[in-house]
């Protein structure tokens, strides 16, 4: 008589653990997937709020900075623009004359300058490099928005228009 070697049912022990092999492997990477997603969204909520802190702050300077000056004319640049001398490198201020409708965009006739920040966090193009930019007006105390009207009169339309 012939004995029989296997029945085959060794093999269904390896086949069971390589299939929980398997199975751990995929829920693994499922999870590592999970974590880096998590991180992107983190970072890309982190780098915008920070750079609006950073923007906010420079405008609470620019104010500041403004506020000390004895004349703003000094600081207009006729052609836009004109960058504050800002130590901070978190955030860029610049100045300019609003349209008090002088004609001079480097000599401030009503009290009113537009100030504007722009906050960074991390470098242009990087993933994580975010930029946010926030402009305000600033009224120079004592000043009133008075112009005069055609025909004679006057009024405070508080536009200039």
């Amino acid at each position: 008589m012939r004995e029989r070697i296997g029945t085959g049912e060794a093999g269904a022990a390896l086949v069971m653990v390589l299939l929980i092999l398997v199975s751990l492997t995929v829920l693994g990477i499922a999870g590592l997937a999970t974590a880096r997603l998590d991180t992107r969204i983190v970072t890309s909520t982190v780098g915008p709020t920070t750079a609006r802190v950073r923007a906010e702050e420079g405008v609470a300077w620019g104010e500041s900075y403004l506020r000390r000056a004895v004349s703003w004319d000094a600081l207009l640049d006729p052609a836009g623009w004109s960058l504050l001398p800002n130590p901070n490198p978190d955030y860029q201020v610049s100045v300019r004359d609003d349209d008090d409708l002088d004609g001079d965009p480097g000599r401030d006739t009503n009290g009113v300058v537009l100030l504007r920040s722009v906050g960074r966090i991390g470098a242009a193009g990087e993933r994580d490099g975010s930029q946010v930019t926030v402009e305000a007006a600033l009224r120079r105390a004592g000043f009133t928005t008075y112009y005069p009207q055609a025909g004679g009169g006057a009024g405070n339309t508080g536009t200039g228009r």
